[in-house]
């Protein structure tokens, strides 16, 4: 037989060897086959190990931060006996109505205290943008604290999640009695800053630690940031929105592009997240209003894609079921007789 082998001289068959073709790399292992890894296999092997990762450094990164609630920014040196100490907490911030609360405590020391309250009328001047600007502290008690109202600057709201904003504390001191001078008794204090914003990081300008000696009058100026995390949060949202809006996209044009039946949970998909994009911006930090970079960039623009594609792609469906058109019969006159004629036998 041809191909099969051939004679050698004492005429013995002998087999034809052919050339073993080449075969993928494979280890075998308790008698099955092990093949390499592919590229999307070693990609999805990587982003599991990152998200498993990524929980045990958040951890590790939570608690190696200071764990008292109030972020300390600015600590005043010791006034004299005849000062006071002020305590300057940021508590609120609002964008929306342009400003932000403080909470300011002030502690008296000996020189102005008897029986356990003040010795006599203490006035404090602050720079409140509601127009309460100065609060009396009377005879005989002690100071109270007082929330004032700061105007924000230099930022909008429209920029979320990455708006700025400037503000400023300006506030003195001084006694009801006047000076020989015909003057207000200034009482010189010194200020702690601190801030109790969760979703906000703020930075003193204007305010270092060297300035803080005991004066008559402070301004301290400072700025406001979104915090990293809420940041982070923020951006991550957009990108999912993305992400779940092309998702509908890429299922409209396989349906349509390469015919294939249209698969049941498709349109269970897009209505779902049609309605899920709203509360999915609604759990963003610090509940940004309507008009916000973020909505131009990703919220409505998700809507309108994943909206769109829902209709297009019931469209389809509802265009695949309708039943075909039957074709009328012509009419018998304009049918041409194929039928052979018959043929005469001779």
């Amino acid at each position: 037989m041809r191909g099969v082998g051939r004679y050698a001289s004492d005429g013995v068959a002998t087999a034809r060897v052919h050339p073993v073709a080449k075969r993928p790399l494979v280890d075998t292992f308790a008698g099955g086959i092990r093949r390499r890894p592919t590229k999307p296999q070693v990609a999805a092997v990587a982003l599991t190990v990152c998200l498993s990762i990524g929980p045990v450094v958040g951890l590790a990164t939570i608690i190696s931060r200071n764990p008292d609630p109030v972020a300390t920014l600015v600590e005043g040196r010791t006034p004299p006996e005849d000062g006071a100490e002020v305590d300057i907490a940021f508590t609120t911030v609002t964008p929306t109505a342009g400003t932000m609360t403080a909470l300011i405590q002030v502690s008296p020391f000996p020189e102005l205290l008897v029986d356990g309250g003040l010795a006599e009328d203490m006035v404090l001047r602050v720079n409140d943008a509601l127009g309460d600007t100065s609060v009396t502290f009377s005879r005989g008690q002690i100071p109270r604290a007082v929330s004032v109202t700061l105007p924000l600057r230099g930022g909008s709201i429209e920029r979320y999640p990455f708006d700025r904003y400037q503000s400023a504390v300006l506030m003195s001191m001084e006694l009801a009695t006047q000076s020989d001078d015909g003057e207000p008794t200034r009482v010189p204090f010194t200020v702690d800053v601190s801030s109790q914003l969760g979703d906000f990081t703020v930075k003193v300008d204007s305010f270092r630690d060297g300035n803080t000696r005991a004066m008559p009058a402070v301004g301290i100026a400072f700025e406001l940031s979104r915090a990293a995390t809420a940041t982070a949060y923020a951006v991550g949202v957009m990108v999912l929105m993305w992400g779940l809006a092309l998702t509908g996209v890429a299922i409209l044009w396989v349906v349509t592009m390469r015919s294939i039946p249209m698969p049941p949970w498709s349109i269970g998909y897009l209505v779902g997240v049609l309605f899920a994009l709203a509360p999915l911006r609604s759990s963003l930090p610090g509940s940004p209003p309507p008009g916000t970079l973020l909505d131009f960039v990703a919220f409505y623009w998700c809507i309108a894609i994943v909206g769109f594609t829902t209709i297009a792609l019931l469209s389809v469906w509802l265009q695949r079921t309708r039943p075909p058109k039957s074709r009328a019969a012509a009419p018998s006159h304009l049918v041409e007789n194929d039928t052979p004629a018959p043929q005469s036998s001779e």
